[in-house]
């Protein structure tokens, strides 16, 4: 069991890795700081939804928001889906909700957030060409039009 933990664990920071290359990021606590300070958040920031230590959550599973005006999970989802990248909406218990579910609330996301909360999960058998390109993908949709809703 070690042994595949480690393996999706090392999946999931890949992932991690590369989007924060290539769009600017933060761990969620460092955004609410940010906001309640009333300092700007770039558009298409990326944001955490896990502590900075990574080793003391799912090793298999990683929550991600971007913050976007009229940033839609359900339309990034379905632009991911489209490109051969399956990702949900926030947590498995909230797949056919029309509101944030009650865990991204219970984590703490800002109201501005929990509609743009999308979680990753990884099996043994992604790698790191899958989830190279799962990153690549997710950056293209949330810097494009796809990831946008109705406001």
């Amino acid at each position: 069991r070690a042994a595949k933990n480690a393996s999706v664990a090392k999946m999931r920071n890949l992932m991690k890795a590369v989007v924060s290359r290539m769009l600017p990021s933060m761990h969620l606590e460092d955004y609410k700081r940010a906001a309640g300070s009333g300092a700007a958040v770039a558009p298409g920031t990326i944001v955490w939804i896990a502590p900075k230590d990574m080793d003391i959550v799912l090793p298999n599973t990683l929550f991600v928001a971007f913050a976007r005006e009229r940033g839609c999970n359900k339309a990034a989802r379905a632009a991911l889906e489209a490109r051969g990248v399956i990702c949900s909406v926030g947590s498995a218990c909230n797949s056919g909700a029309a509101k944030a579910s009650g865990v991204v609330a219970a984590l703490g996301v800002p109201k501005e957030l929990q509609n743009t909360v999308l979680r990753f999960s990884f099996d043994d058998g992604a790698t790191i060409d899958d989830v190279r390109a799962a990153a690549l993908n997710y950056v293209a949709v949330v810097k494009s039009d796809e990831c946008l809703g109705d406001p």
